[in-house]
């Protein structure tokens, strides 16, 4: 047969780019909120982090991404993650639900409490403050316009 099969080792060293973990465990102890803010808050959530108690810091989440469409699985440890205006890069919403403990959300100067089960919708500068597990769905404005028609 000739060499048109991909071969195990190579399929084994190709990542799958539509997903990514990130986990504080990963980290030393210490290095574990700068670990959380740049990687998490600085580079894939464009949000400022102040945790509530800095002697527990574990969290972890699993990105998923497709065309239009992203998902976030996470267990994040108790702070106030916010977003400034001039963090906001897109036309994002997201659904957000608590699946774990209740948090407070606070969006256009509103506040919230999240409860299991609960959820919201947030977009540009939403801020929350998780001590929980949560799923979020993210899905740009421009990429539902393409699907949705304007009719009722």
């Amino acid at each position: 047969m000739s060499g048109s099969r991909l071969s195990w080792a190579t399929a084994e060293h190709r990542p799958d780019r539509t997903v990514f973990r990130f986990s504080t465990a990963d980290y030393a102890p210490q290095d574990r909120l700068d670990a959380w803010r740049e990687v998490y808050g600085n580079t894939l959530c464009k949000q400022e982090i102040e945790p509530v108690d800095s002697g527990n810091l574990d969290a972890n989440v699993l990105f998923c991404r497709l065309p239009g469409l992203a998902t976030m699985r996470g267990d994040l440890f108790q702070a106030l993650y916010r977003r400034k205006p001039y963090q906001v890069e897109s036309d994002r919403l997201f659904i957000a639900v608590g699946l774990a403990s209740s948090f407070e959300v606070e969006q256009l100067s509103r506040n919230a409490l999240v409860r299991v089960g609960d959820g919201f919708i947030g977009g540009r500068g939403a801020a929350c403050q998780p001590g929980c597990g949560g799923l979020s769905l993210a899905d740009p404005i421009d990429a539902r316009a393409r699907h949705c028609s304007n009719g009722p």
